[in-house]
């Protein structure tokens, strides 16, 4: 089925057809260089035509050196011509070239930039959790090379704008059209492990974050660095815990988020009378704060732990180990882990005083 819609499309579109011929052109010009290198670190001066004019065994099954030559060039056409599909094929970039004609030339500039052959293709999706059908037309490798930078360490944005700048400038421009950019964000979040319906939702928490939208895509990419922790503990909870959180990014700044967002969290799970009506619910309670509790823990970084947290982690540690195997009524479990609780409360404000002069008294106060 591909290869016959890139077929047509080579018969009706002669952009298409000479950049798929300018690509498997280089692609085998590639994979001869990688023989001609493999052949000199051996010591073997010689080209592969005279190795092929050597070998007895080879030109004795084709029966001719003639036909020997040409069944092992159309291999080398072949395996091109494999690897320009699948490069096609990734992340749906084909059906994007079908459906979206309006954007088809940026579609030609990135299939032109960024097609360069390996020397083993991978082709599976780049989305985390669901497939990527991309917005923009290989949004894929342009993660890739942003991302390839990050062991460099930039400080700030002009830094990456170099680094990027010296292979593609034209990730580096300012004055993209909002729709692109918009597109491309789709993309990098469903890449970093967000639904298609939480997209906005990574571009909201960068707005947040940097007061306005990102300039440009290196300037995506060094936000997310910078707050990825952040970043990834909000998605795993929004998407957990089905919060809307839309109209508390627009007038928050990210701590007055995080703390918000935090205390929201808190808030639904603490334990009452209806989510501990019965065993089969307190389970269900059990499981579901232990699926927030990982995320919750990293977005508390570097806040002030909530004696809440600490009750709640208590208290899912109450019923999961005794409550639940010693099929105490729900009521008496209620009871118990409300005493309990007055008593950690206590405790824990006790020891908060006794350790305020300690180097890392939040620390001291997560430990205990």
């Amino acid at each position: 089925k591909k290869i016959k819609k890139i077929t047509k499309l080579m018969e009706k579109d002669g952009e298409f057809l000479t950049s798929i011929y300018n690509k498997v052109k280089e692609t085998v010009h590639h994979s001869v260089s990688l023989i001609s290198k493999k052949k000199q670190a051996r010591n073997n001066t010689s080209s592969w035509q005279q190795d092929l004019a050597c070998d007895i065994d080879e030109i004795s099954s084709f029966g001719s050196f003639r036909e020997a030559l040409n069944s092992n060039i159309s291999s080398i056409i072949q395996k091109a011509f494999a690897f320009v599909l699948a490069f096609l094929e990734k992340d749906y970039n084909l059906d994007l070239f079908i459906e979206k004609p309006d954007i088809r030339q940026l579609w030609l500039e990135n299939f032109s930039l960024f097609s360069r052959a390996p020397e083993q293709v991978v082709v599976e999706n780049s989305g985390k959790i669901e497939e990527l059908h991309c917005s923009l037309p290989f949004s894929s490798s342009i993660f890739t090379l942003i991302d390839s930078f990050r062991d460099e360490k930039p400080e700030d944005l002009a830094k990456l704008e170099d680094l990027v700048s010296l292979r593609f400038p034209l990730f580096t421009k300012r004055d993209r059209p909002a729709e692109l950019m918009r597109n491309y964000m789709t993309d990098f979040a469903i890449k970093n492990g967000f639904t298609k319906k939480n997209a906005s939702l990574f571009q909201n928490l960068l707005r947040c974050i940097l007061g306005r939208d990102p300039v440009n895509f290196a300037e995506a990419h060094l936000t997310f660095w910078r707050n990825e922790t952040i970043i990834l503990a909000i998605n795993e909870l929004v998407q957990t815990t089905k919060l809307d959180v839309t109209e508390a990014l627009k007038d928050k700044s990210l701590d007055e988020f995080r703390k918000w967002f935090i205390d929201s969290v808190l808030s639904q799970y603490t334990p009452d009378e209806e989510n501990w009506s019965s065993i089969h619910k307190q389970r269900t309670w059990v499981y579901q704060v232990t699926q927030v509790f990982e995320p919750l823990s990293r977005l508390q970084q570097a806040i002030p732990t909530d004696l809440r947290w600490v009750s709640l982690d208590f208290a899912r540690c109450f019923v999961r180990d005794f409550a639940i195997p010693l099929e105490m009524s729900p009521k008496h479990s209620l009871d118990l882990t409300s005493k309990a609780l007055a008593s950690v409360g206590s405790f824990v404000n006790q020891l908060a005083r006794t350790v305020k002069d300690m180097r890392d008294p939040n620390k001291a106060l997560r430990i205990c």
